[in-house]
């Protein structure tokens, strides 16, 4: 009888997508009428950014009503804020328009903007979700408002937003969307990696790594290129300072997603210990995620780059992990393999390892020993 319950439980536990799937076609739409009727723009931004994740969480790709739905509410949206600009832009040729009056239109357009950064992020899910499924939608409806975003002419908010949703269309859209764009975001990102502007070389340096990534063999002619550019803006002066660093976090994401796909044309063993040494990527806790899980699993391979000469690396591997563990910068999975992995090191370096654990501050020493306490008082409840 106790197999049988635990067999229904199991069973019951499994969730149920056809349920799921029905839920999500009923809330779909009244989130989206809601979002259409508000008035009020941070509102619509609330609400936006929830049906995001909704979007994220989900379980399945979005069905083709269901994308159309999103991109119909998305060009109406855009088109509502333009024409939001353009009224305001009117009052400028008002004999009275005065100093406070460029204030407040100032002001109201910088909402315009952040309403435009919550339509990006929200396509941005979408393509995560649905992949080339959402591609011809894409195409046939937004990609003409979004690369008009890309003139120099338009404010920059514009042109960071159409950045950033060519970003996620060439990482997230498939092999249909990279041969499309690929070539189109590889240009648009070596032209922008010295711009003044931080988000725009953001957008530039994560394009380099998306085209590591959707490029295949194509990229591998640029890869030393890029490489040379993305460590140049990680060393130079102020890259870890303030705004700079989610930047630099970008330009470190973008190095190792070069160097894990295109080892051919740039090997670990010539990259691997300058890149130990940026360790950890704190601002942008995505990046972070994606760099420190690579990290780990590389070292857990064994790969004959990872300790260095004579285990140079050592003392910098632990270091790594006792200034991640414990945070946000690594999810539970990572957690568990770095927790692993230090086991592991302890075991085979021995005296070694002690050496270097002596070396860290008291801060980093508590945070190793309590991650690893933590995880034997765990095993032990199981």
């Amino acid at each position: 009888n106790t197999n049988n319950t635990n067999n229904n439980n199991s069973t019951n536990n499994k969730p149920n997508y056809t349920e799921l799937q029905q839920m999500w076609a009923l809330a779909l739409p009244q989130l989206v009428k809601a979002a259409r009727i508000e008035p009020r723009l941070e509102l619509t931004n609330a609400m936006l950014h929830g049906i995001g994740e909704c979007v994220e969480t989900l379980a399945f790709p979005l069905t083709r009503e269901q994308m159309d739905m999103v991109s119909d509410t998305v060009l109406m949206f855009l088109k509502q804020m333009y024409d939001r600009i353009q009224e305001r832009n009117k009052i400028r040729n008002d004999p009275d328009f005065d100093e406070r009056d460029a204030e407040v239109i100032e002001e109201e357009n910088e909402m315009e903007y952040e309403h435009l950064g919550y339509i990006a992020h929200l396509l941005r899910q979408v393509f995560q979700k649905s992949g080339d499924a959402f591609l011809d939608i894409y195409n046939a409806k937004l990609a003409n408002v979004f690369m008009n975003m890309l003139n120099p002419q338009r404010d920059i908010h514009e042109q960071v937003a159409g950045f950033s949703v060519l970003d996620d269309v060439v990482m997230f859209g498939g092999p249909r969307a990279a041969k499309q764009y690929l070539g189109q975001l590889l240009k648009l990102s070596f032209a922008h990696v010295a711009h003044a502007d931080d988000d725009m070389r953001r957008a530039a340096f994560y394009g380099l790594g998306v085209c590591a990534e959707a490029g295949g063999s194509e990229f591998e002619q640029f890869a030393q290129r890029a490489l040379g550019v993305l460590v140049q803006s990680v060393n130079a002066k102020g890259a870890r300072e303030g705004d700079q660093e989610e930047v630099t976090d970008n330009a470190i994401s973008s190095i190792v997603r070069i160097i894990s796909k295109h080892q051919n044309v740039a090997p670990l063993d010539k990259m691997l210990t300058m890149v130990l040494n940026w360790m950890p990527v704190s601002k942008d806790e995505i990046e972070a995620h994606y760099v420190h899980k690579w990290l780990v699993q590389l070292i857990q391979s064994g790969h004959s780059a990872v300790m260095g000469n004579n285990n140079a690396n050592l003392p910098v591997i632990v270091g790594f992990f006792s200034d991640v563990l414990n945070t946000d910068l690594i999810d539970d999975d990572t957690s568990k393999a770095m927790i692993a992995a230090t086991h592991a090191l302890q075991q085979k370096y021995g005296s070694e390892f002690q050496a270097a654990y002596q070396k860290l501050n008291q801060a980093q020493q508590q945070n190793l020993q309590t991650a690893i306490n933590n995880s034997s008082n765990n095993n032990n409840n199981n």
